[in-house]
C-alpha cells in the first residue's frame, strides 16, 4: 500500500515512468542499526544509478512516525473524535522529529533515530526513510510539511525536500 498510495499522491494520473523499491524490511530482520545500514548502503546505490542516467528523479517514501496503533474499532467506524495519536509520547516524539527535519537538521534527526524507533515504535525502522536520505545524500536542508495526521493512532507526515532549489538558491 506504501508504494501505491504514495504515487498516487503524487501523481494520480499514473503517466510517468517509476521504479519500486518495496518491502525491503531488513532492519526487521538483522536488527535496527545493521539493517539501517543496508539501508543506508541501497540509498547509496540509488543516488549513483540516478546520477549514472544524467536525469532528475523524484525519492518517494512511505513510513509512518509514531506507529503504534488501536487495537478496538470505535463504535463508530473512522470516528473522527477517535483520530488522535495512541501515545502522547510518540506524538511528541513525532514533534520533536518534524521540527529538527523542518529546519534542515538532518545529522541531528539521524542521530536520534535508534532511540526514536524504540521509544515511539516508530515504522522508519523499516528503512525507507534511511534509503530516502541517503539517496538524496543526506541534505541538511530544511524540509517542507505539507501535514500530519493520524491514522488507527499512527503518526503521519508528509513532507518535502526539493534539492533543486536549494541547490540554485546556494549558487545565488
Amino acid at each position: 500500500y506504501g508504494t501505491i498510495t504514495t504515487l498516487h499522491m503524487i501523481r494520480p494520473q499514473w503517466d510517468i515512468p517509476i521504479v519500486g523499491i518495496s518491502a525491503n524490511n531488513s532492519p526487521y530482520y538483522l536488527g535496527t542499526r545493521e539493517g539501517l545500514e543496508e539501508m543506508d548502503v541501497l540509498g547509496a546505490a540509488t543516488r549513483r544509478a540516478i546520477e549514472s542516467t544524467g536525469r532528475r528523479a523524484v525519492l518517494l517514501a512511505s513510513n509512518t512516525l509514531c506507529h503504534y496503533h488501536f487495537s478496538e474499532e470505535p463504535a463508530v467506524p473512522e470516528d473522527m473524535s477517535q483520530e488522535h495519536p495512541h501515545d502522547y509520547d510518540g506524538y511528541l516524539w513525532d514533534m520533536r522529529i518534524i521540527e529538527l527535519l523542518r529546519r534542515g537538521r538532518t545529522d541531528e534527526v539521524f542521530k536520534l533515530l535508534p532511540q526514536f524507533i524504540d521509544e515511539a515504535f516508530a515504522e522508519v525502522k523499516s528503512g525507507a526513510f534511511t534509503w530516502m536520505f541517503s539517496a538524496m545524500g543526506y541534505p541538511n536542508i530544511p524540509g517542507e510539511l505539507h501535514g500530519y495526521g493520524t491514522v488507527i493512532g499512527t503518526g503521519n507526515a508528509v513532507m518535502e525536500w526539493d534539492m533543486s532549489a536549494s541547490a540554485a538558491a546556494a549558487v545565488n
